[in-house]
Parts: C-alpha cells; sequence; structure tokens
C-alpha cells in the first residue's frame, strides 16, 4: 500500500520508512509530487497542526496520506521563550539546521543546561470517512538535556541531535544505545497496526 508522508525532510522519510518496515507500506514523501500546496500551521498543540497538513493533503492528492507534528517544551525556559509548536521559528524567521543547532546551544549557555521533552502527534486520512489521529507519551520521546557544547557529528534534518544528551548518563545521543528508538518505533507501528486494522474491517 503507498501512503504519502506529508513531509519534505528526507530524514524523517527515512526514519518513518525503517520504523514501519515488514508491514507493507511503502511510504511517498511530498518530494515525489511536482506540485506541493501551502499549508498555513497555526494550530496551538502538534495534534492541531497534524491535523490541518494532512486534510489539505489529502484533498489535495486524494490518496492515503499522514502528517506528524512535534513540540518542543524546555523546564528551565520563560514562558515567552517556549518553543512549542514553533520549534524552527524565531521571531517570524524559519532557522535552518545550523542556526537551529546555534540558537537553543546559546539558549544551554544562558540559562544552563536545559531539560527539554518533545511531544509528537499524528493524523491519518485513509479516506474521506476514516481519519485516525493520536497524540501521547507512546509516540513522543523521552526527557533528554540540551547542552550548550555541540557534538563535532551533525545529521540533516536533526539538528537538535547535535546537542542533545541522554538522561541520566549524559552522552550524547550519537554515542549512546539509547532504547527511545525502539520505544517510538513500537508506538508508531501499533498506531499504524491498529488504524489500518480498523480501515479494513469497515471494508469487509
Amino acid at each position: 500500500m503507498e501512503i504519502l508522508f506529508g513531509t519534505t525532510n528526507l530524514a524523517k522519510q527515512e526514519t518513518m520508512r525503517r520504523r514501519l518496515d515488514g508491514m507493507g507500506l511503502e511510504i511517498l514523501s511530498l518530494r515525489d509530487f511536482a506540485s506541493v500546496p501551502e499549508v498555513q500551521e497555526a494550530g496551538r498543540d502538534p495534534l492541531q497542526n497534524a491535523r490541518t497538513k494532512a486534510w489539505t493533503y489529502w484533498r489535495f492528492y486524494h490518496r492515503p496520506v499522514f502528517s506528524c507534528d512535534t513540540g518542543l517544551w524546555i523546564r528551565e525556559l520563560p514562558e515567552h521563550l517556549q518553543p512549542g509548536v514553533h520549534v524552527r521559528r524565531r521571531d517570524g524567521h524559519r532557522m535552518e539546521d545550523a542556526e537551529m543547532t546555534a540558537y537553543y546551544a546559546g539558549l544551554a549557555e544562558q540559562y544552563g543546561r536545559l531539560t527539554a521533552q518533545y511531544q509528537n502527534a499524528i493524523c491519518l486520512i485513509l479516506d474521506e470517512k476514516h481519519c485516525y489521529e493520536e497524540m501521547s507519551q507512546d509516540l513522543s520521546g523521552d526527557p533528554f538535556w540540551i547542552t550548550d557544547r555541540p557534538h563535532p557529528k551533525t545529521v540533516e534534518g536533526y539538528p537538535l541531535d547535535q546537542i542533545s544528551l541522554v538522561i541520566p548518563s549524559g552522552e550524547y545521543y550519537y554515542e549512546s544505545d539509547s532504547q527511545e528508538e525502539d520505544h517510538l518505533r513500537a508506538g508508531f507501528r501499533r498506531f499504524f497496526r491498529q488504524s489500518l486494522a480498523d480501515w479494513e474491517r469497515e471494508h469487509q
């Protein structure tokens, strides 16, 4: 089954392909299409943005599609500096990878080591009457630290991994055997398995 992942981020597409490997899904991305509709992400939380994106793409392409969105909350920061759903945006400017790493490293330098957590949401639309969505701890990352000292390694599309440390070991994500990806893989596979099973029952 072909399914469109509403993203142009190749790193995120490849991550999702690995998470859903063996489930009989061919994961396409927006890069596979000549025209891409513009989406206004004005939601107050990740689920609202994921829902807006998924419906926009479904109405444009009329094919099974899912969209994800992420929010970031940092314990030590005042409210006006909380990234929330605007992880890449500051003062109206969309940050590229290097800018994003430098910005959050600068906050860690100013406020000390930061304790952060991502909250993930997904919206899957299989047809006009079947929309499945979720925002839960099962799909979200573990708390982690943000440091002001970037690791020399970089991965395009994941700029904050360069300054992310695992709690409680303090190791960089790149050097750790953290089980977080196993946790996320299980959560996303469960979501797709349940959603597809419900959809298939409706079509029997």
